[in-house]
């Protein structure tokens, strides 16, 4: 965790992010970490997750870009409002169509309590 923490951090910084500017509304979101840093390439192989993604979807499961979240537990505006992850919604949806089954694996790189905001599900 402390590995995926300074890449994160480091990616962070890269990206002109280390620093609160007040224009983070959610958070700083960063995207395709695996094409930034090498320390995140092992989570394409992170058997806890993988393993779980088989058992509810089958063999074949395939990992998607990584993305990463700074929030800051004294800010307001951090909360993540109810949303959907789909990859794929054509409008209008054509007969027979199914919406591709996802499943998102959050890793959080610090402890989760009252104080800094626990996850609702």
């Amino acid at each position: 965790l402390d590995t995926l923490r300074d890449a994160l951090m480091e990616v962070a910084a890269r990206e002109g992010h280390a620093v609160r500017s007040g224009r983070e509304w959610g958070g700083v979101f960063l995207r395709h970490l695996m094409d930034k840093h090498p320390a995140f390439l092992p989570l394409l192989r992170c058997e806890p997750c993988l393993s779980i993604a088989r058992a509810a979807l089958g063999p074949q499961v395939r990992v998607l870009p990584l993305t990463g979240r700074i929030a800051w537990p004294d800010a307001d505006g951090q909360a993540t409002p109810w949303h959907l992850h789909q990859r794929v919604v054509p409008v209008p949806r054509p007969a027979f169509f199914s919406l591709p089954h996802v499943i998102d694996a959050l890793i959080y790189l610090d402890d989760l309590d009252s104080d800094s905001g626990p996850l609702c599900v």
